[in-house]
């Protein structure tokens, strides 16, 4: 029959990392503590906050290169002058004209045969 090991409990450092960009880590471990090699695991957690929205990174790699290029356009602006329109006003857009062929004719037109 093999021995069991006692499993290990963690042991958790929380410090902070100095102007001169080093980290010395001087504790003192229980008694217990065996001797020898050992695995110290640094998390590094950012000191920002979550953005309020995920952010696409292929976007902003797309960005970037058009930045890159002088093709990235940045002066834009929303048209305060535009007003929302009323449903009335919205279906003159969307109905077809009269005599001319049905939505589904269209459809089937643009998908052809596949």
């Amino acid at each position: 029959m093999a021995a069991q090991r006692k499993p290990q409990k963690p042991i958790t450092i929380v410090t902070t990392i100095g102007e001169d960009h080093r980290l010395v880590i001087d504790i003192p471990l229980p008694a217990d503590m065996p001797r020898g090699q050992v695995q110290v695991e640094l998390l590094v957690r950012s000191t920002q906050s979550a953005p309020a929205e995920p952010i696409n990174t292929a976007l902003e790699v797309a960005r970037e290169k058009m930045r890159v290029a002088g093709r990235l356009n940045t002066a834009w602006h929303e048209n305060t002058e535009s007003t929302v329109l009323d449903d009335e006003m919205l279906w003159k857009f969307v109905k077809l004209a009269p005599h001319s062929v049905s939505s589904e004719q269209l459809i089937n037109e643009d998908r052809g045969d596949y």
